[in-house]
């Protein structure tokens, strides 16, 4: 119950409420699955997802240069030569 207040009253970005809430909740079940808890005791499963606002996630003009030059650049520093 102090989970389901707390989060509810938290001050943060829908987004980030919503991760943080499945964050917890997958430790939670962790916790069952490996016997530290009671079964069907999370007591954050339940709560009700924020509203989240659709985002646009097209790329600009200039963006996929930006990108294929960030991919090269990391892979001459790690060494991998490999894309799938």
């Amino acid at each position: 119950m102090c989970c389901k207040i707390e989060l509810q009253q938290a001050e943060l970005p829908p987004i980030e409420r919503n991760r943080v809430l499945t964050l917890i909740v997958r430790l939670f079940s962790l916790c069952e699955g490996w016997e530290r808890r009671p079964r069907n005791s999370n007591p954050c499963r339940g709560i009700e997802r924020a509203h989240e606002e659709p985002r646009d996630q097209t790329l600009s003009t200039d963006e996929p240069a930006a990108l294929s030059s960030a991919l090269v650049e990391n892979c001459a520093v790690t060494g991998y030569t490999q894309l799938a």
